[in-house]
């Protein structure tokens, strides 16, 4: 039987014990600004209202050392979610 559901989740290596002393909570802040829009999906809400539309969502963490940034959706819309995702790191 076919899942009704698909998650993804992207780890970078970076946490809050990375911030520079001038710039404390700048991998959080970074965290919470890459949710902003990219160069394929600009709209800042296009993200999560896509999520969302195909019984999905989202959601981040900053740890000492990894952010994380995860997503469900439902399967049959796991690639354009995943276009989606990408679109966030690859040009934000």
């Amino acid at each position: 039987p076919e899942a009704m559901f698909a998650a993804a989740c992207v780890s970078v290596r970076a946490g809050y014990f990375d911030d520079p002393e001038e710039v404390p909570g700048l991998a959080h802040m970074l965290e919470h600004a890459v949710h902003l829009g990219s160069d394929s999906y600009p709209d800042p809400t296009e993200y999560k209202a896509f999520l969302s539309q195909h019984g999905g969502g989202s959601n981040a963490s900053t740890s000492m050392v990894h952010t994380a940034f995860h997503l469900t959706v439902h399967h049959a819309r796991l690639a354009p979610a995943l276009d989606r995702m990408a679109a966030m790191f690859a040009a934000p």
